[in-house]
């Protein structure tokens, strides 16, 4: 399991005496997407969550005070229009947008990069110098070296 990009925001305005909360979350991995958003509000809990159960199937639900008022599968297609139709849902319209895009290039630039050294890591055999050729001025230094220390 894998997860490529978490979201987490929380926005609490105190209006008097009341205390208004707004959860925003994304998730997105291996697994796949998920979001949520929770707005309290004048004792109102109003509650969307939205998790992706395959490729291409989104399980919506929507809750008010904790009863489900809505809770459907949608195809990506219709996700994308209840997101762009929903203001509350703007943060995930920047994720899917903006950011997913750029999460998967690169991630595929990383993936290009890997393939690249791998197939670049051939070894190539030295090259002698002149300098280490048997017969040259070396070879008549290493055997005085090994007749004064070795004798």
């Amino acid at each position: 399991m894998s997860i490529n990009y978490i979201y987490n925001h929380e926005e609490v305005i105190y209006n008097g005496n009341d205390k208004n909360i707004i959860r925003e979350k994304i998730i997105d991995g291996s697994k796949g997407l998920s979001f949520s958003i929770t707005i309290k509000k004048d004792n109102e809990l109003h509650e969307i969550y939205v998790k992706e159960t395959d490729k291409d199937s989104y399980l919506f639900s929507e809750k008010i005070n904790k009863n489900i008022i809505n809770e459907k599968t949608l195809n990506y297609k219709d996700l994308l229009k209840l997101i762009e139709n929903n203001k509350n849902l703007k943060f995930v319209s920047n994720y899917i947008n903006n950011i997913k895009n750029t999460i998967k290039k690169s991630k595929r630039i990383n993936t290009d990069a890997k393939t690249e050294k791998t197939t670049k890591s051939k070894i190539e055999k030295p090259k002698k110098s002149k300098n280490l050729q048997s017969g040259g001025d070396n070879d008549i230094y290493m055997k005085r070296y090994i007749h004064n220390h070795l004798n």
